[in-house]
């Protein structure tokens, strides 16, 4: 059975507050009426940049971003994705948000998907998953798993995807779960979860998913990481 969360009055909760400058920041469970500015973000500040949505040229099939924004709405009617916000003044900002989901035994990933390009991102996720059972391997029932973490590139430079890191702790445990694990494809990515207390479970080369027979460069060198972090 989906995971599914109960909510009552507390949401949306917040996770983290901090202030800087006479700002006032916060993380907290992304609202319903959020979700329409938060893909309008990841559209445009995390498919030009995330390698693996580079490589599979997502943003020039139609019918790809179609469905990949439709798997965003699904893990969003989870309740569990985190966003960030500044507040200046009268004025509150979405300038970061984390899309997460949870993962749990039994649970399998969709097969029937549409736009050419974005199958073989699927494909992709597939073949992760039959390197490595990630709930068998942390010794869990479910995990809190992301499907993608983004940065407002004009709020870059604050540590924001570190904090949204760190966030998945108190959600995790209010929840209870025991562990998250993520996807890294970039080096700074890669070293941003380090720093926040991740480790490396399985890595897998571009070069390698192109000898699998993914759509991928064959000499692409560079290491896809899935990482996690336990909370005991």
């Amino acid at each position: 059975m989906p995971f599914k969360r109960h909510l009552d009055e507390s949401f949306p909760r917040v996770w983290d507050r901090w202030e800087t400058d006479g700002n006032t920041w916060t993380i907290e469970d992304l609202p319903p009426g959020d979700e329409d500015e938060a893909i309008d973000i990841m559209l445009k500040h995390l498919c030009p940049d995330e390698p693996l949505y580079i490589l599979n040229k997502l943003l020039d099939d139609p019918e790809s971003v179609q469905e990949m924004c439709k798997t965003w709405r699904l893990c969003f009617k989870q309740r569990i994705s985190l966003a960030c916000y500044v507040e200046s003044g009268s004025e509150r900002t979405l300038v970061a948000l984390n899309v997460c989901t949870v993962k749990m035994k039994g649970d399998r990933t969709n097969t029937e998907v549409r736009g050419e390009n974005y199958k073989n991102a699927q494909q992709t996720r597939l073949y992760l998953e039959s390197k490595l059972d990630i709930l068998e391997h942390l010794n869990v029932d479910k995990a809190l798993i992301a499907m993608g973490l983004v940065v407002r590139k004009e709020y870059r430079g604050a540590r924001l995807g570190s904090r949204l890191l760190a966030a998945r702790e108190p959600l995790c445990r209010y929840l209870g779960i025991k562990a998250t694990v993520s996807t890294f494809t970039s080096i700074i990515a890669q070293k941003v979860a380090v720093r926040s207390g991740f480790t490396t479970i399985l890595e897998v080369s571009i070069k390698e998913l192109s000898e699998a027979g993914l759509k991928y460069p064959k000499e692409d060198n560079r290491i896809i990481k899935i990482m996690m972090k336990k909370y005991e």
